[in-house]
């Protein structure tokens, strides 16, 4: 490691406050993230990863029994999270190139009266995405709650991030640790 940066670790450890406590609302993080994405930041939630969120989401934001499309294949804690919450967990297959049919989702939603629909997009294993033209489509056509995991979306320019304050039924998650 160059030693410019070791003496700039040092300087860091040097001056930290160990004896307090991190700001439990992250100001900081959250403003941080807004300025760079270009959002209002009291639009943002900070949480330890998009695992707590999704646990939040599942638990808090739902009734025990609430039904729950996942997307599959796609990220397993979507339905883990939904099971360990007492939820009703369907399955939504994705066709044979492993892409979501937009018209296909939203008729699945409605006719099962879903309360919260949740994805990756892009999808993570597969990498196969969602445009922002039918992301908004699938908002705009049904009541649940539509959750759009954009971890992976730094590697692809369909995000609708900046538009997620304009529907009350939209929620997007973004992680730190993928780009």
């Amino acid at each position: 490691m160059p030693e410019v940066i070791k003496e700039e670790f040092k300087t860091i450890i040097d001056t930290l406050d160990f004896n307090r406590y991190p700001d439990p609302m992250a100001r900081e993080l959250i403003a941080a993230f807004a300025d760079f994405y270009s959002i209002n930041p009291d639009h943002v939630t900070a949480t330890n990863g998009s695992d707590e969120m999704l646990y939040l989401l599942a638990s808090a934001m739902l009734k025990r029994g609430s039904t729950v499309i996942v997307a599959e294949p796609d990220f397993s804690m979507y339905r883990f999270y939904s099971f360990l919450s007492e939820n009703k967990v369907i399955a939504y297959g994705k066709n044979d190139l492993f892409q979501i049919n937009v018209d296909d989702l939203i008729r699945t939603i409605n006719e099962n009266q879903a309360d919260m629909v949740i994805f990756s997009n892009p999808c993570n294993p597969t990498g196969q995405g969602m445009t922002a033209e039918d992301a908004r489509r699938l908002v705009t056509s049904v009541k649940a709650l539509v959750v759009l995991d954009e971890a992976y979306m730094d590697f692809w320019d369909q995000s609708i991030l900046r538009e997620a304050a304009d529907y009350d039924n939209l929620i997007v998650l973004k992680t730190a640790s993928k780009a």
